[in-house]
């Protein structure tokens, strides 16, 4: 099976991960990959799916 990846895009991204931390919804911490800040975080059935800015 092909491996594949879902993103989301906001320009609030701090607020959105303390949002989903703080609602019990298992995040990563917040990354910076050359000025892109990004962070994982885990749906109920354990897919991992990515936010950036």
């Amino acid at each position: 099976m092909p491996e594949f990846s879902v993103g989301f895009t906001t320009s609030r991204i701090k607020d959105l991960h303390n949002h989903l931390s703080h609602n019990g919804v298992q995040v990563e911490p917040i990354q910076d990959d050359n000025g892109q800040h990004l962070f994982y975080f885990y749906d109920p059935s354990g897919n991992k799916l990515q936010v950036h800015n």
